[in-house]
């Protein structure tokens, strides 16, 4: 994790610190959300002399102390931190002289001329002891701290792993490669049944059809049956969004459409390939498998994971046109209740890129291996 969203979390994890002189109590387990991940977070207050690998102060009055360690949602060490703060009335030289002999001969020490604030350090950035001690006239305020930032190994990725990502960017290259790509998309969802108690009826079936052209023209409408809700077309370089029982919107187009410019298609997996989207970062579990009765070079099932969303995307892909067929999207919440969008494509039509004049003058050839015919005399 970089230096900046380490400082970040451990901000948001020191906001709960507990105060010295309460009594040795077991690690308190806690489930962090943050925007770099799910965490697990133990805490104890107060910290003891082995987890600052440090000795406390005879006789001093203690302000903070804590522990904390941080794994991430596998368990893996991200962070072992611990903090003691106390006042004494002793001299702060010989405060310094007992911490620097603790951290050793090769302790590094900084003096300020204008405070007269010790630094100790021993140690790197991401394995460090840490020794501040600052005379305030009468007392002296110290604060100790052991601080651990452990490295995660980037993850290797098998050769089934491989694969799945070689299949995606197949697929990926299909539509990027395409001039227009057109399509209908049935879109139904099923929830939990505690999510779906007091609802009448289920979801209603929604019918999206889809018509873009590269790089920025695009016909788009979304139906309940004969009722249209959305209706999105590019007119005169901008889009107008159309929505029942609302005023036109209209969107400048700077170039080329992205899911910036229509974000009413972000949700649909396949809307995100036609757009160029990279298989998504945070896939946990990536995995190819068989279509029941279906031959795998014919058509294959694409799972991916992703535990910090509690999202599972399944895709079922023509391999004889490496195209998506039906795209699967279950969500499950804290409570464990589920939602889960199936939307299935039909009537594909992809034309390919018009390829570009040959130059005058230019001598075709038969193949890509075959040695153009000489030209002159």
């Amino acid at each position: 994790m970089p230096v900046r969203m380490l400082a970040l979390l451990l901000g948001c994890l020191l906001g709960a610190a507990a105060r010295g002189g309460d009594p040795p109590v077991p690690f308190t387990r806690e489930v962090s959300r943050t925007p770099w991940g799910t965490f697990i977070v133990y805490h104890r207050a107060p910290a003891a002399a082995d987890d600052l690998e440090m000795p406390l102060f005879p006789g001093a009055l203690t302000d903070e102390s804590f522990v904390y360690r941080v794994r991430d949602r596998k368990r893996r060490d991200v962070l072992r931190m611990a903090r003691v703060t106390f006042i004494t009335v002793s001299a702060p030289e010989a405060v310094a002289a007992v911490y620097a002999r603790a951290l050793g001969d090769g302790a590094a020490r900084e003096t300020n001329a204008e405070t007269g604030e010790v630094t100790l350090t021993s140690g790197t950035a991401d394995n460090l002891r840490l020794a501040v001690i600052t005379p305030r006239e009468q007392t002296c305020h110290v604060r100790l701290e052991r601080i651990q930032q452990f490295t995660i190994p980037p993850r290797a990725l098998t050769a089934a792993e491989l694969r799945v990502v070689r299949v995606y960017a197949e697929v990926m290259a299909t539509y990027r490669d395409a001039r227009r790509v057109a399509f209908t998309v049935e879109q139904r969802t099923e929830l939990s049944d505690a999510m779906a108690d007091g609802l009448r009826a289920p979801p209603p079936i929604l019918t999206w059809q889809v018509d873009f052209t590269r790089p920025a023209t695009l016909t788009l409408s979304a139906a309940v049956g004969e009722t249209r809700g959305l209706g999105i077309v590019t007119t005169d370089g901008a889009l107008v969004v159309s929505r029942q029982g609302r005023d036109d919107e209209t969107r400048p187009i700077d170039g080329a459409l992205t899911l910036e410019t229509v974000p009413e298609l972000r949700a649909d997996p396949l809307a995100r390939i036609l757009f160029g989207e990279t298989l998504p970062d945070g896939a946990d579990y990536l995995a190819l498998s068989a279509v029941q009765d279906i031959p795998p070079h014919q058509q294959v099932r694409m799972t991916l994971t992703f535990p910090e969303e509690a999202m599972v995307l399944t895709l079922d892909i023509d391999r004889r046109r490496n195209t998506v067929l039906r795209s699967e999207v279950l969500l499950t919440g804290e409570d464990h209740r589920w939602v889960r969008t199936i939307r299935t494509y039909t009537n594909c039509l992809l034309e390919p890129a018009t390829p570009a004049p040959a130059p005058a003058g230019a001598v075709t050839h038969r193949s890509p291996t075959e040695t153009p015919a000489a030209t002159g005399p």
